[in-house]
């Protein structure tokens, strides 16, 4: 019906255009504009409903970064509480509800759905992608400018880490444990807090991108705890 879970291109162009000064945004809004309505035409969109949906998803991320630059101080840092807060709650939440408008009506004319539900299905679907993937692209894009890469144990840590994070998920999220005490899911956590606490915003983000993965993957084949809890 045109809708998606989550919508991964919308948090990888805030990011984008969030942590690129302005002179840039054009090349990265045309780079963007041409993806989308290639993305949409390979999924048998008219040509006018492809174009509508790629304004509908630029203007989002370009709402979305402008707001970030005014409320977050230059260098834009996704280290601290109140970058997180503006990213979930003013961008992810509010802004991203405003310019959900123009998505509802792009659904609505291209897959006959009702307003509300259009609205309500690109608000969750672009927001996820903003939450989950947006993080992954500021907090990567700051630490290579940074230029800080992992050595030694730190190194062997990550790789540890990964091997771990993978194999609970698919312990976790799949379809093959049943859990008497319904905590299936949250055993992940813990995993999440090491990739946080030892590996900062890049580690916390990248690690809840991959969790999200598995779990969107899972539902999508109808297994694991997300789809037995839809049903």
């Amino acid at each position: 019906d045109g809708t998606v879970t989550l919508w991964p291109p919308s948090g990888v162009m805030l990011g984008l255009l969030a942590m690129a000064p302005p002179r840039q945004w054009p090349s990265l809004i045309a780079g963007g504009a041409i993806g989308s309505v290639a993305s949409d035409l390979l999924s048998n969109y008219s040509v006018p409903l492809g174009i509508a949906a790629a304004l509908a998803n630029l203007g989002e991320s370009l709402v979305g970064a402008i707001v970030m630059k005014r409320l977050l101080p230059h260098p834009l840092s996704f280290s601290t509480l109140r970058a997180v807060g503006v990213l979930a709650l003013m961008v992810a939440v509010l802004s991203n509800a405003v310019t959900a408008l123009a998505g509802a009506l792009m659904l609505n004319a291209g897959f006959d759905m009702s307003l509300a539900r259009s609205w309500f299905n690109w608000w969750v679907g672009d927001g996820l992608g903003i939450l989950i993937v947006g993080p992954v692209v500021l907090t990567w894009t700051e630490a290579l400018r940074k230029r800080e890469p992992l050595r030694g144990r730190q190194a062997i840590e990550a790789g540890l880490l990964f091997v771990v994070l993978v194999s609970t998920a698919l312990i976790a999220l799949g379809p093959g444990v049943r859990w008497n005490l319904h905590t299936g899911p949250y055993v992940i956590f813990p995993v999440l807090l090491w990739a946080a606490l030892r590996f900062g915003p890049v580690g916390a983000s990248t690690a809840t991108l991959i969790a999200a993965g598995f779990a969107i993957w899972f539902a999508s084949l109808g297994l694991g705890p997300f789809a037995i809890a839809r049903t």
